[in-house]
């Protein structure tokens, strides 16, 4: 519906626009009342990210508005949360789909891992780990595609892309290229 303008019409109760706008804007009243409370608080020990948001100000000492406030939670909660829930899903079922990666892992805890509460301190040196995850990101990435739009003509390849087109590279796509990955 946001890549496709057509599709961006109120065509009456039933069409996915209208039902968009008004999950939007229950949101942005929910959000915008909580920005309001809060205005009235004492946020200086408060380390929530609505709190620290509210407290951030930029060079000129100018605080953000609601709508950037809205913004940067909204993108953090659909990107951040979301993204992470799926990349750690993925990650589980590839480890469980393969016996003997949970083995070398749990191999690795052994060794690295003297004591179980030292986890955070020994992380870095939990290098089999760090490559499952990695690869696991690599075969099923959270965004499998990005957009992007030229503000200048931009050289790709042996194209030249006018200003103004938008580009979308297939991440998911570019991970299973043969003449990038040797056993995509």
């Amino acid at each position: 519906t946001l890549l496709t303008p057509w599709l961006r019409r109120n065509l009456g109760s039933l069409t996915p626009w209208k039902k968009l706008m008004q999950c939007r804007r229950a949101v942005d009243i929910c959000l915008f009342e909580e920005i309001e409370d809060r205005k009235k608080m004492d946020l200086s020990d408060r380390i929530d990210i609505l709190s620290l948001l509210l407290q951030a100000r930029d060079k000129s000492g100018e605080a953000m508005s609601h709508q950037e406030i809205r913004a940067e939670m909204l993108t953090l909660l659909m990107a951040g949360h979301e993204t992470s829930t799926m990349g750690i899903s993925w990650g589980i079922y590839g480890i469980l789909s393969n016996p003997h990666v949970l083995e070398k892992i749990q191999e690795e805890f052994h060794q690295v891992l003297p004591d179980k509460n030292q986890l955070v301190t020994h992380l870095e040196k939990l290098v089999y780990l760090d490559a499952v995850v990695k690869e696991a990101l690599r075969i099923t990435p959270v965004v499998p595609y990005i957009a992007r739009i030229t503000k200048t003509e931009y050289p790709l390849g042996k194209y030249i892309l006018p200003k103004g087109i938008t580009i979308i590279p297939a991440i998911y796509l570019a991970h299973y290229d043969p003449e990038v990955w040797l056993e995509p």
